[in-house]
């Protein structure tokens, strides 16, 4: 069961990703499909407002740690 909550959270995470690079850090509004699959930000999305940049570098940060316990989980380093 962990290793389908890991790579569930890795689609998460690799959307992220995409939404940060290619939208959220050159300040322009993302795709509505691609807001909707990250939906933390679907909310934002629909006020026509880009994210602010330490928001997302704080959720990178929670999500990054989040993905690593869960990756270690999955090794039973934990």
């Amino acid at each position: 069961m962990l290793i389908y909550a890991l790579i569930v959270f890795t689609v998460g995470a690799s959307a992220g990703l995409a939404l940060a690079a290619a939208y959220v850090l050159r300040r322009r509004l993302a795709p509505w499909p691609l807001s909707l699959l990250h939906a933390m930000l679907a909310s934002i999305h629909l006020r026509g407002q880009v994210a602010k940049k330490p928001i997302v570098f704080l959720h990178a940060s929670v999500a990054a740690i989040g993905f690593l316990a869960l990756f270690g989980a999955v090794l039973g380093m934990f």
